[in-house]
């Protein structure tokens, strides 16, 4: 990521850096602020939600919404596994739940890793995923507005540095 923003800054490209809001992003934030001065700081957006939490521990599939993630996850691996056994996504006073286990919004991908663990199944293939969001995307398949909502809104962020 370093690498490809100090080439697009030499090359006086418009450019964004959208990193995870987590702790791995906010040390490649930090990195680029001491270390690489070409790179202008202001271009680096951390991901956040519009909720009340903390905008922390965010990563690109939390922006999802998650009845929407979990549905394009059991999408892609029941495609993959004749056999495979859905995660389960599940609200109740407003509080969300995935297989049994209470998700407030972050790292969704932990709470993935988690089912597909009691499946047997090993790591998200996060490609496989991307790949269904895809091909829902393009072919307008089973979305909503409040499925990508919070994409519209980081992406209007971005829209005005660029």
């Amino acid at each position: 990521m370093v690498q490809a923003a100090k080439w697009v800054a030499s090359e006086e490209f418009s450019y964004v850096l959208l990193l995870d809001n987590d702790s791995k992003g906010k040390e490649v934030e930090q990195e680029i602020e001491e270390q690489h001065h070409e790179i202008n700081p202001e271009r680096i957006v951390l991901l956040e939600k519009d909720d009340d939490e903390r905008n922390f521990n965010i990563e690109i599939e939390d922006l999802f919404d998650p009845e929407f993630y979990i549905d394009s996850v059991n999408a892609a691996y029941q495609e993959q596994f004749d056999d495979f056994d859905p995660i389960e996504i599940g609200i109740e006073d407003e509080v969300w739940s995935i297989d049994d286990r209470e998700y407030k919004g972050r790292k969704i991908v932990n709470r993935v890793e988690n089912a597909l663990e009691d499946r047997n199944r090993g790591d998200l293939d996060k490609v496989m995923v991307a790949r269904e969001i895809q091909d829902r995307l393009t072919n307008n398949r089973e979305v909503t507005e409040s499925d990508v909502e919070e994409f519209r809104r980081m992406l209007g962020r971005i829209r005005n540095l660029t």
